[in-house]
């Protein structure tokens, strides 16, 4: 029995050009996505469908730091898929008292070939007075980062998941995604997390974080059921189950 663990999206597919079809596959090998996102892009691809098999975070216990501002923590890879600058952008068009009372945290590492985006990153990060890269971090000041921030923000232009956005649902935080994310598909806009589709609709969900956010905590607690329910090892060995892995 061969168990294939899909993390790519159909863009991500298309640009290697190298995925073979499923349907050419002997019954000894089944094929799952890491979300919605990867199994509607098979399908899209090849008529094929395959199941969906999220990756399971094990929780943390939250330890909440009080602040004056307003924190949002974005972890991922300083890559143009992962959408730094839209969200740089966003941040540049705050009106001037929301700068004042809000303060982003990037964290990631460069990858090969992506150097003159990072480069072109670090500029404007340099010209925000509400912004600061603290560069690579290890996954213990990555969670510290999680317990002391407000909100964690994945602006990716394609991204299968991401990771950092159940995290952040799993610290009970307020999260931002965009609709070409993976847990876009399962987030309600909103309701149990925040998913923007262009600049000006990052921008509005921005300043109502930062303007009311003590008021919306029910949103962050119910991104935390969605973890709970969908992310959480628990969750994710019941589906296993239910597919006779265990």
């Amino acid at each position: 029995r061969v168990v294939w663990w899909l993390h790519e999206t159909r863009q991500q597919l298309e640009t290697e050009g190298n995925m073979l079809n499923p349907q050419l596959f002997s019954d000894n090998i089944k094929i799952y996505g890491v979300s919605e996102a990867v199994k509607r892009g098979i399908k899209d691809m090849f008529g094929y469908a395959i199941g969906i098999l999220p990756i399971p975070i094990a929780e943390k216990k939250t330890l909440n730091s009080e602040h004056e501002k307003t924190v949002f923590f974005i972890p991922a890879a300083y890559s143009y898929i992962k959408g730094q600058d839209i969200l740089l952008k966003a941040i540049s068009m705050l009106p001037d008292e929301m700068m004042t009372r809000s303060k982003f945290v990037f964290c990631g590492y460069t990858l090969p070939g992506q150097e003159d985006y990072y480069k072109e990153i670090k500029k404007i990060i340099q010209r925000l007075p509400n912004v600061e890269d603290i560069g690579c971090i290890s996954r213990e000041e990555v969670y510290k980062w999680y317990s002391e921030c407000d909100c964690v923000i994945a602006p990716s232009r394609v991204d299968s998941n991401p990771a950092s956005i159940v995290e952040g649902m799993m610290f009970k935080k307020f999260v931002i995604a965009s609709a070409d994310t993976g847990i876009a598909y399962y987030i309600k806009d909103c309701e149990n997390g925040f998913v923007f589709n262009n600049e000006d609709e990052l921008l509005k969900r921005l300043m109502l974080i930062i303007s009311d956010g003590n008021s919306l905590w029910q949103i962050a607690g119910a991104g935390y059921e969605l973890y709970k329910n969908r992310f959480s090892p628990d969750a994710v060995r019941s589906l296993l189950e239910s597919e006779g892995f265990v």
